[in-house]
């Protein structure tokens, strides 16, 4: 292999840059994770260890909806639709980056199709710490649906709002509960749509849950302009570390 080799002052200067350009981008990653720890803050602040609060299974507020299972045979139906994966539902975020499209039948579009404020858990991992993570789905109600190992949490009425739900599953409470029931065979960590149904949701008054809901609302815009200049400083790095190699940075 050859590779370029400029003079050994030169080398520290183009590794300045490419280091400064690097902490930049660290220091943007330590600004997001503030910000999520200080909406963990905020959620104990207001509600503590909720243990005080009355609780209800989620089959009492929710209807709890399993997915679509992944086979060969789907190839064959004529509607096709964008489906969701474990790969894509993060713990308190989605990432539509790839998404795949699967074969159904309108019957199950219709049950399955998703709808803003939906709440999806992983129902099956490989890491036990993993399993039940939840996110919650914000884009336009459309045609995406979702697997089986996605456990789908729809919830009805007025008793909790998603954004709450969304965080205290998230949180101590909802993740010490999942651990407790969530089974493990060959090296795979599981959680039933039973198990889910029994999880006890806390139900704070709905004033507190809209204050925490605005409030959680104007950190999600904070992070989500970190995200961007985020994305931003990342093709930067790229950028400069295509031009370090290719002897684009060569000068004075």
């Amino acid at each position: 292999l050859r590779i370029p080799l400029p003079p050994l002052g030169e080398q520290r200067r183009i590794a300045g840059i490419l280091d400064a350009a690097d902490g930049l981008r660290a220091k943007r990653r330590e600004s997001i994770a503030l910000l999520d720890t200080l909406t963990q803050s905020i959620f104990l602040d207001m509600f503590g260890e909720t243990k005080h609060l009355e609780q209800a299974p989620l089959s009492d507020l929710a209807e709890v909806q399993g997915g679509l299972t992944v086979h060969s045979k789907r190839s064959k139906l004529p509607v096709r639709a964008p489906y969701l994966r474990v790969a894509n539902v993060a713990r308190g975020s989605i990432d539509l980056t790839e998404v795949k499209e699967i074969g159904v039948s309108d019957r199950e579009l219709r049950i399955l199709a998703l709808k803003v404020h939906d709440l999806l858990l992983v129902e099956g991992h490989g890491n036990r710490m993993e399993v039940g993570r939840v996110a919650r789905w914000t884009e336009p109600t459309g045609t995406y649906v979702h697997q089986n190992h996605l456990i789908r949490i729809r919830l009805q009425g007025s008793r909790v709002h998603p954004v709450f739900t969304e965080y205290y599953l998230n949180g101590s409470g909802g993740r010490a509960q999942v651990a407790s029931v969530a089974k493990t065979t060959s090296g795979l960590n599981t959680i039933s749509i039973s198990q889910v149904r029994d999880l006890k949701v806390p139900i704070p008054p709905m004033v507190q849950q809209r204050e925490f809901m605005e409030r959680v609302a104007v950190l999600a815009h904070q992070k989500e302009t970190a995200l961007q200049s985020l994305k931003v400083l990342t093709a930067l790095f790229a950028s400069l570390q295509s031009r370090a190699f290719h002897g684009e940075l060569q000068g004075n």
